[in-house]
């Protein structure tokens, strides 16, 4: 007698939604900037790589909480405003 081969199947983790966070985006700009300093682009490549850089760049300047310092704190506190 032969024995089939029968897959027994797998129970599938549920699939949770991929999240992204600033972190992800900061470390993706950081991979860019040391892959080009080891040279790791082809000259073809480089406007893209650039072009991506630039994008991720401003969407981090876009979308990073702002932090305000102790002086403009204490400013503002003191009801002085900024005009600039």
């Amino acid at each position: 007698m032969t024995e089939e081969n029968k897959e027994i199947p797998m129970p599938q983790p549920p699939e949770e939604p991929v999240s992204l966070q600033l972190a992800d985006i900061k470390f993706c700009k950081t991979i860019i900037e040391t892959a080009t300093e080891r040279s790791a682009w082809k000259a073809d490549e480089l406007a893209t790589v650039g072009y991506v850089y630039n994008k991720i760049t401003l969407w981090l300047e876009q979308n990073e909480p702002k932090t305000e310092t102790k002086a403009d704190e204490t400013s503002e506190a003191e009801g002085e405003t900024k005009n600039d």
